[in-house]
Parts: structure tokens; C-alpha cells; sequence
């Protein structure tokens, strides 16, 4: 859920007890600099009203956002801050953190995988990918639910430096390839885990 105090958003968690309702901001997906604002704002009893957004069901675009950031986390913990500190990185975090954002849209990103049965069960796999000559990272994701899945999230690799044309390329990629079945051309070392 998001959590809005004094113009601050902050992602939080809400614990329904049974005598207390108690809001836990989640520290790694909001801004530092907001939370510290806000609690010194509360512990100055300087709060008179505060709002929150409970979103409820299955949305694709939530369900798109939680995908890429499950494939940003993979690439964090594979290749460190090196990655997470590029600026295309950051403007995808940005639409991570934000779920009232719609741009980019997460549409072009995400593929379903149809008969991917991996030699070795991991929860993921990163896969240098070549699209285009562009370079990117292609974040293979394990679902499971009542019978397992696999999803693709396409992200940007070192090289990448600009989200439209990393975007326009993916829809480029997706109308030519949209229905057909494609064969991954692995450039590099496969990552997993």
C-alpha cells in the first residue's frame, strides 16, 4: 500500500491486530529523506491527517510492476550497485516505486514462457540477451502457483543507456515476434539461483 503524510509517499505494510492497526513503512522501497521527514514531523505531534491507497485484486500492471521489480532485485543482486546506479536503471526503479505511474508501460518487457523446462530447478535465471545488436539482460522468473511457470522480463544491460530507445526497441522485438515462437541466443554467461 502507499502511504501519503504530509505530501510524503511512502511504501508501507498495514498490521491488522486486534485492538491496533499499525502501518510498517517498508524502508528499501521509500525514499529515506521522506521518512526521516515524517517521523520527526509525528514525534513533533505535527500530524493532523494522513491518507493511504489499499489497492485489492489482481491488477497486470501491478502484477508487470512486482515482475520487473523482482527481475531489478536479481540484477542488483547479481551485478551489485555497478547496475543499479545507471541512470536507465534508476528511471525504472522510479516507475517501480510509484504504482499510479503508467509510463513506461511494463507491456513490452514481459513474456510469457511456453515449454521452458530448465535442466536444473533455480528460481532464476539471467540470460545476456541480444536484440536488435542492442544488449540486454533477459531475467528468466520462476511462478509457482498450482503448477509451475516460468516468466521473461527483458532489461536494460550496461550498454543501455536511454529508456525510449530501450522501449521502442522491445515493442519492435514484440510486434515482430508477437504469437510466434522465438528461440533465446544466449551471448554470454548465464547467471541463476
Amino acid at each position: 500500500m502507499v502511504l501519503n503524510v504530509l505530501g510524503k509517499r511512502m511504501a508501507a505494510d498495514l498490521h491488522w491486530g486486534e485492538n491496533r492497526k499499525d502501518f510498517y513503512v517498508i524502508g528499501k522501497a521509500t525514499d529515506p529523506k521522506a521518512v526521516a521527514h515524517v517521523q520527526g514531523r509525528f514525534n513533533a505531534d505535527n500530524v493532523s491527517e494522513f491518507s493511504f491507497t489499499m489497492p485489492y485484486g489482481y491488477s497486470p500492471p501491478r502484477f508487470h510492476a512486482g515482475l520487473l521489480r523482482s527481475a531489478y532485485l536479481i540484477l542488483f543482486r547479481t551485478f551489485g550497485y555497478r547496475y543499479a546506479c545507471q541512470p536507465i536503471v534508476q528511471q525504472l526503479r522510479l516507475r517501480i516505486h510509484d504504482p499510479n505511474l503508467t509510463e513506461p508501460d511494463l507491456g513490452a518487457m514481459i513474456v510469457e514462457l511456453k515449454d521452458f523446462d530448465p535442466s536444473v530447478d533455480k528460481s532464476y535465471f539471467v540470460l545476456p540477451y541480444e536484440i536488435y545488436e542492442r544488449q540486454f539482460y533477459f531475467v528468466i522468473i520462476r511462478l509457482k502457483r498450482k503448477t509451475t511457470s516460468h516468466l521473461g522480463v527483458y532489461m536494460p544491460a550496461f550498454e543501455c543507456d536511454d529508456v525510449a530507445t530501450f522501449l521502442e526497441t522491445l515493442d519492435r522485438h514484440k510486434q515482430v515476434a508477437d504469437g510466434k515462437r522465438t528461440s533465446v541466443s544466449i551471448v554470454g554467461p548465464v547467471y541463476c539461483g
